[in-house]
């Protein structure tokens, strides 16, 4: 997930840096409210690392319910 983050952050401060390129005011309107929606999301999801990091490792393997996961090699068949 960490990974994925910052490939996010790479794309948005490209797509930062189109804004500058951009002269028709329609496109430019566009662009700039994508820029800003993902800004939104990929500060959301550095938040979300960040509060996963403080709660320790073990918040990675448990589920949204904070059961723990098991791998599919230690799944027992029904």
């Amino acid at each position: 997930m960490k990974v994925d983050v910052e490939k996010m952050k790479s794309s948005l401060a490209q797509m930062m840096a189109n804004l500058l390129t951009i002269r028709d005011t329609n496109e430019m309107a566009r662009w700039r409210n994508n820029v800003e929606m993902w800004e939104v999301m990929v500060g959301h999801m550095d938040r979300m690392l960040e509060h996963m990091d403080s709660m320790g490792s073990g918040m990675m393997h448990r589920g949204m319910d904070g059961s723990p996961h098991s791998s599919p090699a230690e799944r027992k068949p029904e």
